[in-house]
């Protein structure tokens, strides 16, 4: 696509992908100034664009004002926590944004705090994706913190970081009251058994989370028994995934005997094991 002048003539694109094209700031300032001018696109893909943060802060300045783009991944961009401040503006004031991606952005937990601060405010954001950017325990503590007052985000991806269960405690405060997320990403971190306790036990209270994704984590045999108590009463779950998680041939027993305990009918569709937890 050719945007000349800061135009673009096109009444009907609807989606825009630009994502692993070596474009730079330059490039993104037409993507802006396009942005400017359009009044249909609601997807952008610019992952993978390679702009440094004065790009960032051009294109957070844009979406200030925007108010048709529904849908933005910004990912692999490593926008660093700085950037993320500049995002955790559009957040405050952008009234049209339901899903953000914002994966591999070397985001850390500063960055995460900035974000939080943001969502506490935020009232249209359903989506966040989060993945693989360094936060820490103490990230997680702010995300979670500002989800008690967050009344939108449905589906929240903080897979891929460096929390262990002193976060998943903070994530399992939440989760025993909140009533809007249906999906969480948990995948490789580094929680353990004791995390898997706090997870299980938050759940018990939890109605509405429909996916929890603790894939490559380190939950082990003690792990699964929690997860399992959590299985013969809660009546939500539909999907988890413990793949690559260490339960052990004894884990999955502990599973499958929750499941036939369970009073709810069909309400676990899906648990995903890898066959190399039975033998590890």
């Amino acid at each position: 696509m050719i945007v000349s002048g800061g135009q673009m003539s096109s009444r009907t694109l609807t989606t825009l992908i630009v994502g692993g094209n070596n474009i730079g700031d330059q490039g993104l300032q037409y993507l802006i100034d396009m942005l400017q001018e359009n009044k249909t696109l609601i997807t952008l893909d610019v992952i993978s664009i390679s702009i440094s943060n004065e790009g960032v802060c051009y294109l957070a300045s844009a979406l200030q004002k925007n108010e048709t783009l529904i849908t933005l991944d910004l990912g692999l961009n490593n926008i660093g926590p700085v950037g993320a401040k500049h995002f955790a503006s559009v957040l405050q004031n952008n009234r049209t944004l339901t899903t953000l991606g914002l994966s591999s952005n070397l985001i850390d937990s500063q960055g995460a705090q900035s974000l939080a601060n943001a969502l506490k405010r935020n009232k249209t954001l359903t989506t966040l994706n989060l993945e693989h950017n360094e936060i820490d325990d103490e990230g997680i503590e702010y995300l979670a913190n500002a989800l008690e007052e967050n009344k939108t985000l449905t589906t929240l991806n903080i897979g891929s970081n460096d929390f262990r269960d002193d976060g998943v405690i903070h994530v399992a405060s939440i989760l025993a009251q909140n009533k809007t997320l249906i999906a969480l990403d948990l995948q490789t971190n580094k929680i353990g058994p004791e995390g898997a306790c706090y997870l299980a036990t938050a759940l018990k209270k939890n109605k509405t989370l429909t996916t929890l994704n603790i894939q490559s984590n380190d939950i082990r045999t003690s792990g699964a028994q929690h997860i399992a108590s959590l299985l013969q009463e809660n009546e939500a779950l539909v999907t988890l995934d413990l793949a690559n998680t260490r339960i052990g041939s004894q884990g999955v027993v502990y599973l499958f005997n929750a499941l036939e305990e369970n009073k709810v009918t069909f309400f676990l569709h899906f648990v995903i094991l890898s066959s190399r937890d039975y033998f590890t």
